[in-house]
C-alpha cells in the first residue's frame, strides 16, 4: 500500500480505503470492510437483509487518509442466496427429536 503524506501522525502512515453500507433513516451501520484500492475490484459484502427489493441503504467508499476523495452510492439491491450457508451451530432437538 502506498505511504501517505502525514508529518503530524507519529510513525509511516498507509492509505487506507473502507466501504460501509449504511442505513441513513435509521442512523445505522450495516457492514464495514477494509479494501485495498485497485483499478477494478470484486468484492462480498454480507450483512443481515431484509426481504429482496430495493432499499434506501446507502454504500460508501471512503479514505481514512485523504480529505474528499469519499464517494456515495444512494441504492443498494438486495437479493436473495440461492445456497444458503447451513447453520453451524443447529438447534440439537431439531437434529435428534424425540419420539
Amino acid at each position: 500500500m502506498p505511504q501517505v503524506h502525514a508529518p503530524r501522525f507519529p510513525k509511516d502512515k498507509e492509505e487506507g480505503w473502507w466501504l460501509v453500507v449504511g442505513d441513513v433513516a435509521a442512523n445505522s451501520l450495516l457492514c464495514i470492510k477494509r479494501i485495498s484500492l485497485q483499478l477494478k475490484a470484486k468484492v462480498k459484502l454480507e450483512f443481515t437483509a431484509p426481504e429482496p427489493g430495493e432499499y434506501a441503504y446507502k454504500l460508501y467508499l471512503m479514505s481514512d487518509s485523504y480529505l474528499g476523495c469519499d464517494q456515495v452510492r444512494a441504492r443498494v439491491g438486495v437479493r436473495r442466496t440461492l445456497n444458503p450457508k447451513p447453520n453451524p451451530n443447529p438447534d440439537p432437538k431439531a437434529l435428534n427429536p424425540d419420539p
